[in-house]
């Protein structure tokens, strides 16, 4: 069984850290659906006293007799709980009364439905602050699922801006911090971490004591698993015109990573398409890699991947085998995926690796590196010193013709000068021997596993 709550320790210690302070605290926390922010929240108010409040689509004066009620509730006043706040003004007063003298949290979820209700919300909110709350001991935190509508309350235009005293944008988890809260071996972590990602409700769907297979197949592919039709919940949530952003997900799960291949597999205009990959990078979904020794804003050399790994397999499997799914057949995807999975989690893999040389080496930079028909897993930059690294998802790997292939394809990196430092690392499941070499460390998953496990 996994437990509900999956690591999210450095966020909690950070929003515990400014608890103990005694100034106000105006906290905006943000991040796509399912990632976790409302247990984020609950979890942070166990042990203080506080409230979340969550917005809903409704009109204001519902929303104002709702919040009453909670309030009412948390203060124990069945005064208030008899006459309902009649608006923001009366909201906010109340609240800043109450937290003059005393520490409290107010977390208000899903924020940008209270703007549809009423536009000059921010404005209200920010006349209270700046009058009242910034000076009382409020601990304040607005949340919001549409990142787009959060980003614009921070934006300079906004009543709001300058007000926050700090940001939080919830991602899924990686695959380190992951493993770190489970028990269970690499091998068979790395799979499940394959399909369900690191999207707390997600993975934590999964049955760590059975196969891989049961996984698929009761987990995903059964016909009233939530995971099956999730991603296009929250696409068809987050996002007008969905159906462009389905195409343009789909068309780099085919393999259609540059703006053009994009293009023409989907039709959509190019003078737009900007404009849609823009917004997939903005939530989280989609990732724009150039190779890590160029400048990634300059770079014509840029593709596409999706970045959560759940949608990457979502767009992969069961999108294109949606009519075996309707079929009531699980068993039959489940044996495609099982086939081709070795394969798709290569590039995942990789990224996994790529984790490892973060926490475990002192680069400034670490990321992929590519020219024409040279591409290597990992690349590693800082001052004079650089590291080359190859990923196998495989057992048994050759280390000794490994290396020199990689020792080969760093000849072709034109970084730093030719006193340049450089060391190699090789990453496998299993290796044949471990070929030994001053400038060589191999690695395999229970070197891996260990090191993970006691740092």
């Amino acid at each position: 069984m996994i437990k509900q709550f999956l690591d999210r320790h450095e966020e909690l210690s950070s929003l515990n850290e400014r608890y103990r302070s005694s100034k106000a605290e105006f906290v905006v926390m943000y991040g796509r659906r399912r990632i976790g922010k409302s247990k984020l929240i609950d979890e942070f108010l166990k042990d203080k006293k506080g409230i979340r409040l969550l917005a809903r689509e409704e009109t204001q004066s519902m929303t104002l007799e709702r919040f009453t009620k909670n309030i009412a509730d948390l203060f124990e006043d069945r005064t208030l709980d008899r006459a309902s706040f009649r608006d923001w003004d009366g909201f906010f007063e109340y609240i800043d009364e109450k937290t003059r003298e005393e520490r409290m949290v107010i977390a208000i979820d899903e924020f940008p439905y209270l703007i549809e209700q009423n536009d000059a919300f921010p404005s209200i909110l920010q006349d209270h602050w700046d009058g009242h709350l910034e000076n009382s001991k409020i601990f304040l935190i607005i949340c919001g699922s549409v990142v787009g509508a959060m980003e614009s309350i921070m934006g300079h235009k906004s009543p709001l801006y300058g007000r926050r005293t700090s940001q939080i944008l919830l991602k899924p988890i990686g695959f380190i911090p992951l493993f770190r809260e489970i028990d269970i071996d690499m091998e068979k972590a790395v799979e499940l971490y394959s399909v369900f990602g690191g999207t707390p409700p997600y993975f934590t769907e999964a049955d760590l004591n059975r196969p891989l297979g049961y996984n698929l197949e009761k987990k995903v592919f059964q016909y009233d698993s939530f995971l099956l039709r999730d991603v296009e919940f929250v696409l068809r949530s987050e996002l007008r015109k969905p159906h462009l952003y389905m195409a343009i997900l789909t068309a780099i799960a085919e393999g259609k990573t540059t703006v053009n291949e994009i293009v023409n597999y989907t039709g959509i205009d190019r003078t737009i398409i900007g404009r849609y990959l823009s917004i997939l990078r903005d939530l989280k979904l989609v990732k724009r890699d150039v190779p890590i020794t160029e400048d990634k804003h300059r770079s014509r050399h840029g593709i596409y991947k999706i970045k959560d790994i759940f949608f990457r397999f979502w767009f992969k499997f069961i999108y294109p085998n949606q009519m075996i799914v309707e079929r009531g057949k699980p068993e039959n995807i489940t044996d495609i995926v099982l086939e081709e999975l070795p394969g798709y989690i290569g590039p995942i893999f990789e990224d996994i690796c790529i984790e490892y040389i973060w926490e475990n080496y002192d680069y400034t930079k670490v990321g992929k590196w590519w020219f024409k028909d040279w591409e290597i897993d990992i690349v590693g930059l800082d001052s004079n010193r650089i590291l080359f690294g190859e990923c196998k998802w495989s057992e048994d790997v050759d280390s000794k013709k490994q290396y020199h292939i990689l020792k080969k394809k760093s000849k072709e990196v034109r970084w730093g000068d030719e006193t340049r430092e450089e060391e190699f690392v090789l990453f496998a499941k299993t290796f044949k021997t471990k070929f030994t070499a001053d400038d060589l460390r191999c690695i395999d998953l229970e070197e891996f596993e260990k090191s993970i496990k006691t740092s």
